[in-house]
């Protein structure tokens, strides 16, 4: 093909991808969608264009559609979590948490790195009340991720919970050393009552 034709082909498409975010981001959600299906029918290979229009779907609540649109998003990046973890939303968007438990722990094996899949499912356990994978769940968050301040703080109220003051401590004391609110929500936190007699608990929280 002539090398002006590609240029001019590139660039047209170049433009048309622009123009579809442009109107995402105005919240022009019809047109932007208009404008990422003209794009998927010029290239169908790109990750970046099947992963917007996932969001897109998922911003229109088309949720059947915005799955796809991240499968098909999944299958050109296999590495990538971030499809899979949208999927897992969409799904408990829907109220369909078994599915979007699969979801997240598929995007961990991606990537075991991933700690916003291992928090969100961990999340999820616990509203399902199942505190034991939720605990393992949270772990593997902060495993990934010793910064993850919000894991380690959910974690330390599930250790409370179910009565395992030292490890409750140790979680709350990473939590509290990340930031420092975390003392005085611990102080309010019906889930640490059985550690209100607790000296370490105290000292931990500054009373």
């Amino acid at each position: 093909m002539n090398i002006l034709l590609v240029a001019a082909s590139l660039s047209a498409g170049d433009s048309l991808l622009a123009e579809a975010l442009y109107n995402y981001q105005q919240g022009e959600y019809e047109k932007a969608l208009a404008d990422y299906r003209l794009a998927i029918a010029a290239d169908s290979s790109s990750f970046d264009t099947w992963f917007t229009l996932g969001m897109l779907y998922q911003d229109l609540d088309s949720l059947a559609e915005s799955r796809a649109a991240y499968a098909r998003a999944a299958s050109l990046s296999p590495k990538d979590p971030k499809p899979l973890f949208n999927i897992a939303i969409t799904y408990e968007d829907e109220g369909k948490p078994d599915s979007a438990l699969v979801f997240y722990r598929s995007a961990m094996e991606v990537k075991p790195s991933y700690a916003k899949a291992g928090f969100n499912a961990g999340l999820l356990f616990e509203e399902l009340g199942r505190t034991d994978s939720a605990e393992v769940y949270l772990k593997k968050a902060v495993d990934a991720d010793p910064s993850y301040h919000e894991a380690w703080y959910r974690l330390a109220a599930l250790y409370a919970t179910d009565g395992k003051a030292v490890d409750a401590l140790v979680a709350l004391g990473k939590a509290a050393a990340l930031e420092p609110g975390y003392k005085q929500l611990a102080a309010e936190d019906p889930a640490f009552s059985g550690l209100l007699n607790d000296v370490r608990f105290l000292n931990l929280i500054g009373q």
